[in-house]
């Protein structure tokens, strides 16, 4: 059953402050610095612990569902420091010289809700959100970690499930030119940015972009140089440029040839030294098949228009 507290002022007060249930053993006193009543010992007890209470006190606490009115502070017995605190409004506060702990058994049962909606779940090696974090502090990170071993190079930061390939990692930003997703260097210099309208920009001193592939041999693609303004294509590309086909070799062992006559291919220096006329440069072709329909070739002593 529920005990309720009278009135601090009242008349079933005693002078001393203190105060019994009816039918009771227990002792009660006011301690007006914390606003709250106090357990004090007996005349029947050296001590008054919660084993006296639950199985020789008539008015112990209800374990089906009693109440307590007022405020409620836990400590140490004998001592007038407040571990645990309870208001009557409903705050739980924790003081406390060593680790202030709630601890959980590791079951499914470690749970945080709000108005019968789970919140968050808590286990041993994860905690189960429900809701969307929020934070209103734009100097404090939303997230950081603090690794000491030097050998773990590599932290996840967000681990996708494996067993759905089709899931989309979407950040979304304000479509607008002045928002932003950034990345930065512990010097705040922004390396990398993507705004709301699409514009990408890469800022570095040294090699910027490499484009490769995952497997295989020959395996540089593209790449861009801040330093000396060179953007180069892989050695592949003009060589295929340069011979207008080349047999490539794939990413799984195997060989496929492509041509390199698409319009719209960029051209290398390679393929424009190749290609490109300059004084006293030879035009025939050596021979008729090597030419084009109207174009020229030689035998290597006459000179010939090929015109079908």
């Amino acid at each position: 059953m529920p005990i309720n507290f009278p009135d601090p002022n009242g008349p079933e007060v005693g002078l001393d402050g203190t105060w019994s249930p009816k039918d009771s053993s227990i002792v009660y006193k006011w301690d007006a610095t914390k606003q709250s009543w106090l357990l004090l010992p007996t005349a029947e007890t050296s001590f008054v612990n919660k084993d006296y209470v639950d199985y020789n006190d008539e008015l112990k606490y209800d374990k089906l569902g009693g109440r307590i009115s007022g405020d409620v502070s836990v400590s140490q017995f004998g001592s007038n420091d407040t571990n645990i605190g309870i208001s009557g409004s409903g705050t739980l506060s924790f003081h406390s010289t060593g680790d202030s702990r709630i601890v959980f058994d590791d079951t499914q049962r470690n749970t945080v809700s709000v108005d019968g909606v789970d919140i968050f779940k808590i286990h041993k090696d994860e905690v189960k959100f429900y809701s969307t974090l929020k934070s209103y502090n734009n100097f404090k990170p939303i997230i950081s970690y603090d690794i000491t071993n030097p050998s773990q190079t590599n932290v996840i930061i967000l681990e996708a499930p494996d067993d759905n390939r089709s899931i989309k990692n979407i950040v979304k930003i304000n479509n607008g030119t002045t928002s932003s997703f950034v990345v930065q260097n512990p010097n705040s210099d922004s390396l990398f940015t993507v705004n709301g309208s699409g514009l990408l920009e890469i800022k570095s001193n040294v090699r910027t972009l490499d484009v490769s592939r995952m497997t295989g041999s020959n395996q540089e693609v593209f790449s861009v140089d801040p330093v000396t303004y060179k953007i180069k294509a892989s050695d592949q590309y003009n060589q295929g440029l340069v011979n207008r086909n080349k047999t490539i070799s794939t990413p799984n062992g195997g060989s496929t040839s492509y041509n390199y006559e698409d319009d719209n291919l960029l051209a290398t220096l390679g393929v424009v030294k190749k290609y490109q006329y300059t004084p006293g440069q030879a035009v025939f072709a050596e021979s008729e098949s090597d030419a084009e329909i109207n174009g020229l070739w030689t035998d290597g002593t006459n000179y010939y228009i090929k015109y079908k």
